[in-house]
């Protein structure tokens, strides 16, 4: 077989067996891939394939199979150091033994998968192996040791949110309080599993929370109750045709049987448990089940009653049990063995089955291994309290952050109140006055036009304008801020020539430059590379810088706008000779609406947002804007834009 077909049927495998209920599909296309495949193939693919096909069986009640491709998987994955495929065909081969009651095995098997899933750190394998293995120790009756593992796994599970596996875990748990006579916390158990099994569509699941909760009601001597719930699992493992779970079933559906007296009807069922366990080589089931009908035939007041018969069941299910080291089930069988023997007056034998029954019974049920358990039922009490007040201390530690932020919030909100209310009085006012002054001008236009010169007529349009100018640029700062700071506003960074800028800003100036009689020199080298900019945004800054050094300036001075080269950046210098700025005015100078101490030198406008338009446009820019000034002897402001090259 190919490889690219070899990897595709291997894809068709996996897909089936993802699906369940598949199996036996899977097992015969699993079976066609490994005989049409090349014997001497060892990819992982083919190893795979091999994996799936120990699965597969396994599932359809072959277990001894199973584990002959386990085992081919196995070796090809540690020949070529398939780490994660190693394990887990270890992990099966473990799961495989078990079921065939290899206990020593079993756990040889789960401890080596632990170690390679311990060092890929995979934590779900690794949960699902301790529970593995707190089964394996409570099959053998070693409740202290499956404990120990089930709690393990439960941690583990609830750490990485895997409900399936709680569920499993805590109906472990709660077989476990069965043994210890602790019936109502075992139905809490139960029930808690049976929610999750129900959520999460898990029939298997579901089948066996409820066989449990069944046996619990058993234990209470609730037959009817018991007999309810044995029968919907019956339904359920039915449904999704797992012969472990109807066999368990039919076999409960017995033991209730046995309790009302009716002992055609258990017969029957633990015949039908019987036969299932033969059928799927589960050998612990078919010993169990085998001793329950020797139990039967062992009844007085059963019609079939033989001696014979029953202790000839009894003896190949104590034999079985005693091999694989299965306690509890051993000591459960010598009782009724015990029994028979002191009717029939077999005392010799009666003697040696008593003293093992009570030898047995001790090491299963001992007041040390009620205490351990008991003492872990607490710890795990403590644990999920402990738990609940970290989730509680996290809460309270959110809402204090919430609140803390809340505080921010309503800071920032007193304080953007606040501005809004500063913005509004300082418009308010700088617009009142130009607005006065149009009232005032139109006014002399309207009652005293006939008594006016030319000229007359004249200034009072040109001073009409100039507010009207001054009012247009207040209304534009005042977008240009609120559509800079709302994100609106979006810069188109380009290569951008910043000489001709400067030219056009230092042209457009030229006229309100020499009403004050004011020289505006420019130093810029030849051939000054390109900056990455926004064209506009350039200009914008550009234009403000000198329009406040004009404002600024005294007349009859000078203004040097000078541009260099450095190595990552282009700078940008316009200095004035005014007054300069103070130490104090500097920690304002970029704020919005700020009024300095140093005034325009001719009485001319400003809005006090000009300076910081043109530093957030720079910052939006990549640059930096900023201001070295020595008092009375004027301000130089130096921008720096990246170089485009």
């Amino acid at each position: 077989m190919e490889s690219q077909e070899l990897t595709k049927r291997a894809e068709e495998l996996q897909k089936l067996i993802e699906q369940e209920q598949h199996y036996k599909q899977a097992e015969a296309l699993a079976l066609d891939i490994v005989e049409n495949a090349d014997p001497e193939d060892e990819s992982e693919i083919f190893a795979q394939v091999l994996f799936h096909l120990s699965q597969c069986l396994w599932r359809n009640g072959l277990p001894q199979n199973a584990l002959t491709y386990a085992r081919q998987s196995c070796d090809i994955a540690s020949k070529h150091h398939y780490r994660d495929l190693q394990a887990r065909a270890t992990g099966i081969m473990g799961l495989l033994y078990s079921n065939l009651s290899n206990f020593p095995k079993s756990l040889e098997h789960y401890e080596m998968s632990l170690r390679i899933d311990e060092e890929l750190g995979n934590k779900g394998r690794i949960a699902s192996t301790y529970g593995n293995m707190g089964i394996v120790y409570s099959n053998l009756s070693d409740f202290v040791h499956a404990q120990h593992y089930f709690q393990k796994s439960l941690c583990i599970h609830q750490e990485i949110e895997n409900e399936q596996g709680i569920a499993g875990n805590l109906l472990n748990i709660g077989n476990l309080y069965i043994h210890l006579s602790d019936y109502k916390t075992a139905l809490e158990y139960f029930h808690k599993a049976l929610e999750i099994a129900i959520k999460t569509g898990n029939k298997h699941g579901e089948a066996t929370c409820v066989g449990s909760i069944g046996n619990a009601y058993v234990k209470l001597e609730e037959y009817e109750t018991a007999l309810l719930y044995y029968r919907n699992s019956l339904v359920t493992a039915e449904e999704s045709h797992n012969n472990k779970s109807i066999a368990t079933s039919l076999g409960n559906i017995g033991s209730v049987y046995v309790q009302l007296s009716c002992y055609k009807e258990a017969l029957e069922n633990f015949y039908k448990a019987l036969h299932c366990c033969k059928s799927s080589n589960n050998r612990y089931g078919e010993s169990l089940w085998r001793g329950n009908i020797g139990a039967i035939y062992l009844r007085e007041d059963f019609e079939g009653y033989d001696c014979k018969k029953g202790e000839e069941y009894l003896l190949e299910s104590i034999q079985f049990f005693h091999e694989h080291g299965v306690k509890l089930h051993e000591y459960e069988m010598r009782k009724f063995l015990a029994d028979m023997y002191e009717r029939e007056k077999r005392w010799e034998e009666f003697v040696f089955q008593i003293k093992r029954y009570h030898e047995l019974k001790e090491q299963v049920y001992s007041e040390e291994v009620k205490k351990i358990i008991l003492g872990n039922q607490y710890t795990q009490i403590i644990a999920e309290k402990e738990k609940e007040l970290a989730i509680e201390k996290t809460r309270i530690q959110e809402r204090e952050l919430v609140m803390k932020e809340l505080e921010i919030l309503n800071t920032k909100l007193v304080e953007a109140d606040q501005a809004k209310n500063d913005i509004l009085g300082i418009v308010v006012h700088d617009l009142k006055n130009p607005l006065t002054v149009i009232q005032l001008k139109s006014d002399v236009l309207q009652r005293r036009n006939i008594y006016l010169t030319q000229d007359q007529l004249i200034s009072i349009g040109e001073s009409i304008a100039v507010v009207v100018q001054h009012m247009n640029k207040m209304i534009s700062n005042l977008l240009d801020i609120n559509a800079l700071e709302s994100g609106k506003m979006t810069m188109k960074i380009v290569s951008t020539d910043i000489t001709s800028l400067v030219q056009e800003a230092v042209t457009s100036h030229g006229d309100s430059a020499s009403v004050k009689n004011i020289a505006v020199f420019t130093e810029i080298p030849s051939e000054i590379p390109f900056v990455l900019a926004d064209p506009e945004g350039v200009y914008q800054i550009v234009e403000n810088l000198l329009s406040n050094a004009i404002k600024f300036s005294p007349p009859d001075l000078t203004i040097k706008v000078t541009c260099e080269v450095e190595e990552k950046y282009i700078s940008l210098s316009v200095k004035d000779n005014g007054p300069g700025i103070t130490s104090e005015d500097k920690k304002k100078l970029f704020g919005k609406f700020q009024k300095l101490s140093a005034r325009p030198t001719a009485g001319e406008y400003s809005t006090g947002l000009g300076l910081s338009i043109a530093k957030t446009i720079t910052e939006q820019m990549g640059g930096t804007l900023e201001c070295e000034s020595v008092v009375g002897e004027g301000a130089n402001f130096t921008l720096r834009l990246r170089r485009s090259e």
